[in-house]
């Protein structure tokens, strides 16, 4: 079997690679593109690399929750040419976005960190005041804040959260919303070279969300990097993240005082000071030299004598895509990261273009040691003894798909660190312990039994229909105040279902307890025979119950089930729909 080869990647900013543009029906990006089948394979993590549960992520409409190793997926999903992007979203943490782009049917793996949000900075609305964090400084005038909601003048304390993003910094990649797919003031599609970045939002100490009043403005400063200064001209374009588009929108300008730029903002997400460059899509594979494909391989492009251009990971199959400079010559480096790696010169280097057009240069090869690696070879059996058909393994932060049971897998590690392997049948909702490996080394693992612990679950279940699915991607329960949500997604025996149920737990934030809560005009289900996302049907809950069997705090596993009476959306019939869970709150 073809090994697969797995590089623990860190990703260096300015461009992502593997990535690009919409969400929103009516925007081409720039014409002739295709539409494709593929499957997005996603992890979120917060900075220490710790799983997300329970983010919701949302595709073309089709909303999923992050699962208890902070996994979600989307099977056969529709994914254009040019730009694609998806959302996430947790409480606490400054929203996600991802941006990709696939012209053949392929999984696209997808990697988040999301930042934290803390609204640590203060100032009082009357009377100005100031606010930084990191290399980000900014200055507010008296009476310049309105109630994002309402508009109307807000007088108070004004609780501001702000995250600076080095552009020099590997994990920015991870960190930043999309790539860099910008719009500038004439409309035109093109790319950017960052020289700082910075996420801002304000709120009431009330949490109520805040805003810039119309015609006032805050005066916004960041520190260049050193490593880039000389590079920085003296007046640069700002850019803010539009995300309703997935893209990067130019307005204003700024201007380069004692090593930092200094600008006037008009209102807050996340502002990027960025030079513009036409683009054109470049896209290829890595392969080694046997001619396998090289997953999470570290690409990095951009035009000949500027360090800033475009970069990002290889997908499981080693292909790549992205915007690149347009009409100039470009320096090409692959990189091979790994978990205990640091940034190292290019296994690979040459120089293309240029480009004037969109431009496949098919397959590059690399030549990788093998004393690089962690090797894992194995055979992963259910409880029944059969191959594991519907699962994964985990090595470290690193995903493998189990689909007839075995496993011939590689991550890169560039010196002697542990690493350990757990196992998940999504079938059977069984998982095991983690497994020790010898890094680097080979770990032949023999025959595993993925039957030692039970895994999460939500089962979905309409007699008349005929639907009986169990979920095992992407769920979880979240908290929202008093409002509890269940909710889980994927495929299933060729089948797709989603479900989102929301009960009121008055007094109880923070916990979930034993009982009985109606559900009545909560959200519903979705299903499509098809195992297609887009092709299905909803299910609005008209009115049923949830019972809490087993409860506990955050970070517990609550169990239960559920009694739905539903309305389906355009035949307008009733069904009733029932199920059972063991969710991570």
């Amino acid at each position: 079997m073809t090994k697969v080869i797995f590089q623990a990647l860190v990703f260096i900013s300015i461009i992502a690679f593997s990535g690009c543009i919409k969400d929103s029906e009516d925007f081409i990006p720039d014409g002739n593109s295709i539409t494709v089948k593929a499957r997005i394979f996603g992890i979120v993590v917060d900075e220490n690399e710790n799983p997300v549960d329970g983010a919701i992520v949302v595709f073309r409409g089709v909303q999923m929750l992050t699962d208890q190793y902070g996994i979600f997926k989307y099977e056969d999903a529709i994914v254009d040419s040019k730009h694609n992007f998806l959302t996430i979203t947790k409480e606490g943490f400054f929203e996600g976005t991802r941006t990709f782009r696939a012209n053949h049917s392929k999984t696209i793996q997808l990697k988040t960190q999301l930042l934290s949000k803390n609204f640590n900075q203060l100032f009082e609305s009357l009377t100005g005041g100031t606010a930084n964090e990191g290399n980000a400084f900014l200055s507010f005038s008296p009476n310049s804040v309105v109630v994002s909601s309402s508009k109307a003048d807000y007088n108070g304390t004004v609780k501001v959260a702000m995250k600076y993003l080095d552009p020099t910094l590997y994990e920015t990649n991870e960190q930043m919303p999309g790539d860099f797919s910008a719009v500038n003031s004439e409309n035109e599609l093109g790319t950017l070279g960052s020289f700082g970045m910075v996420y801002v939002e304000l709120q009431s100490p009330g949490g109520e969300k805040l805003q810039l009043k119309t015609g006032k403005t805050a005066e916004l400063s960041a520190q260049i990097p050193a490593s880039i200064l000389d590079e920085a001209p003296s007046e640069i374009a700002m850019w803010y993240f539009d995300n309703r588009l997935g893209l990067w929108r130019e307005e204003g300008k700024a201007k380069k005082e004692n090593g930092k730029y200094v600008a006037n903002v008009s209102h807050f997400s996340c502002w990027n000071y960025d030079y513009y460059l036409p683009s054109i899509i470049l896209s290829g594979r890595i392969v080694d030299q046997s001619g396998n494909p090289l997953p999470g391989m570290h690409v990095w492009v951009s035009a000949t004598g500027v360090s800033a251009g475009g970069h990002g990971n290889t997908d499981p199959d080693g292909t790549f895509s992205g915007k690149v400079a347009k009409d100039v010559l470009l320096d090409f480096k692959v990189f091979a990261l790994g978990s205990g790696c640091s940034y190292q010169d290019p296994v690979y280097i040459t120089q293309i273009g240029p480009f004037s057009v969109d431009t496949d240069l098919g397959d590059i090869v690399i030549t990788l040691l093998n004393d690089q690696f962690c090797n894992v070879t194995g055979t992963f059996l259910d409880c029944n003894g059969n191959p594991v058909t519907n699962g994964f393994a985990k090595i470290d932060n690193h995903y493998f798909e189990l689909t007839n049971g075995t496993l011939d897998a590689s991550v890169l590690a560039c010196n002697s660190n542990t690493k350990s392997l757990i196992a998940t049948d999504r079938n059977l909702a069984k998982t095991i312990a983690p497994i020790s490996l010898t890094s680097p080394g080979n770990n032949n693992l023999g025959t595993v039994n993925v039957c030692q612990l039970d895994a999460d679950f939500l089962k979905v279940n309409c007699d008349a229909l005929s639907i009986s699915l169990t979920l095992l991607d992407s769920i979880g329960m979240t908290a929202h105040d008093q409002i509890k949500f269940i909710s889980g997604g994927g495929s299933d025996n060729g089948k797709f279902g989603w479900i989102y149920i929301g009960y009121k737990d008055v007094g109880n934030i923070g916990k979930c307890v034993p009982g009985t809560y109606d559900i009545t005009n909560s959200e519903g289900f979705y299903y499509s025979s098809d195992g297609s996302p887009n092709n299905g049907k909803h299910y609005e809950i008209i009115s049923g119950s949830i019972i809490i069997t087993q409860g506990g705090n955050f970070g517990d596993r609550v169990k239960g089930t559920y009694t739905a009476q539903v309305k389906e959306s355009g035949s307008g019939l009733n069904y009733a729909f029932y199920g059972s869970f063991q969710l991570l709150f």
